[in-house]
């Protein structure tokens, strides 16, 4: 999960969209958005626990 995250911060700074991004990385928005929704301490947690 924490690779999927940095690749969305990296897409999006190419300057891609969600949908794009979502796509590419075979990724459904809704997990999308509640990913790029938590605090960093959350994803930071959840990176934690998915180890």
């Amino acid at each position: 999960m924490k690779e999927k995250y940095e690749k969305i911060k990296q897409l999006s700074l190419e300057g891609r969209c969600k949908t794009e991004i979502c796509r590419s990385l075979n990724m459904d928005i809704r997990a999308y958005d509640k990913l790029i929704a938590m605090t960093p301490e959350e994803r930071e947690k959840l990176f934690q626990t998915k180890k």
